[in-house]
């Protein structure tokens, strides 16, 4: 297997407003990049700044080796879950928005902080093909209302749990002035398929999902 399959530790850079990706091992080696293939491009310069125009677009970015060879998609449609595609058109399995773990931890944060801030969760699944929940992901707890911190929209880090509550991996997101976005994940076990997969294009799923 290529080397994002093996290593358990990847970091992925968005470098610009553009969806291109640079994909590297916990050395810095690059393993894969990953660049869009369909869709509207987002706006660039001043413009980009405050809105990247495809809110609404359906966009496909394309995940390839070192040599270019295609390993998987992922793929944003309006009001669908991201799809993570085979190179042979298969769907692989989706990141799906979870609302009712979300509400869970809204009401469990209004209980906690009464006539204060909301306190919540973002919450996804990753599913297979057949919509079968794989595991769960928690993004750290968002605060609303007070005094608001810089911190990102759902959340600096998230977790993905299996159905006992094992970690099975881990994502940090970070921003800073040479990288639009960038995701450091650790793998903490070699995950069978499509769920190694699916984890490992959440970076890009993600980052699709809030463009």
């Amino acid at each position: 297997m290529t080397g994002i399959y093996s290593t358990p530790v990847l970091t992925v850079e968005q470098l610009s407003t553009q969806l291109e990706y640079r994909i590297s091992d916990g050395q810095g080696t690059p393993v894969a990049a990953a660049a869009q293939v369909a869709g509207e491009r987002p706006r660039k310069g001043l413009l980009g700044r405050f809105s990247s125009g495809v809110e609404n677009e359906r966009l496909v970015v394309q995940v390839s080796d070192p040599g270019g060879a295609p390993l998987f998609f992922v793929d944003r449609a309006p009001e669908a879950p991201v799809a993570v595609v085979a190179p042979d058109g298969t769907v692989i399995g989706r990141l799906a928005y979870d609302a009712q773990a979300f509400a869970r931890s809204y009401l469990a944060g209004q209980a906690r902080t009464p006539g204060g801030r909301d306190r919540f969760n973002e919450s996804h699944r990753l599913v297979d093909a057949n919509d079968t929940t794989l595991c769960a992901v928690m993004w750290e707890e968002t605060r609303m209302g007070g005094y608001v911190t810089d911190q990102p929209s759902g959340g600096r880090y998230c977790v993905f749990t299996d159905a006992n509550g094992n970690e099975l991996a881990r994502m940090d997101q970070a921003q800073n002035k040479q990288v639009r976005d960038r995701y450091d994940l650790r793998l903490n076990y070699q995950l069978p398929e499509p769920l190694r997969t699916l984890v490992i294009a959440s970076p890009i799923a993600f980052d699709l999902s809030r463009s």
